[in-house]
């Protein structure tokens, strides 16, 4: 298998997105997280760390120079996502926050000194170009838009959400 953050690692970054959580002292199982005010949820499971050869070796002809050459990493703990975010709680961040900007009053900006505030458009044409949408995996969003719906699942929560590092990625493809 190739890793590469230009292709494997970020195609599945973008279209297979998982998410991490870290917690300290918190029991290391699976649980699943419920969002408030939501009907919907994240099961997550535990990945155990360890120690894996990352990479790949210089005498490979298939491996790309940003993958070489091998070398050991150590990874600790981490919480992933059991499945890739789907359209149903990906757009319940897309447009809860396209409705907390209409819903902002005018005179409450202009008390504040802002006249005018920009959020993110409505999509003009449907993002998952005909493959499905509901509680299909969500697809085409840009790596800053994933990173956004990680600090929204954060506030939402409490919990710190984020996506794995190339090398926890790899570790867990690798792990099974």
């Amino acid at each position: 298998m190739h890793f590469t953050l230009s292709g494997a690692i970020l195609f599945l970054i973008l279209f297979q997105i998982f998410f991490l959580q870290q917690l300290h002292g918190q029991d290391f199982e699976p649980y699943v997280q419920t969002l408030p005010g939501e009907t919907i949820d994240f099961a997550m499971v535990p990945v155990e760390g360890g120690t894996f050869d990352m990479g790949t070796a210089l005498d490979d002809k298939e491996s790309q120079p940003d993958e070489q050459p091998l070398h050991e990493v150590q990874v600790d703990d981490f919480w992933m996502g059991v499945y890739e975010i789907n359209w149903n709680q990906f757009e319940a961040f897309v447009f809860q926050e396209l409705d907390s900007i209409a819903r902002i009053n005018e005179k409450d900006l202009s008390a504040l000194g802002i006249d005018g505030i920009s959020g993110a458009s409505t999509p003009y044409v449907d993002m998952s170009f005909g493959m499905g949408k509901d509680r299909y995996p969500a697809i085409t969003m840009t790596q800053y838009g994933a990173i956004m719906f990680c600090q929204w699942l954060s506030a939402k929560t409490g919990i710190f959400y984020r996506l794995p590092t190339e090398a926890e990625w790899e570790y867990a493809c690798k792990k099974g």
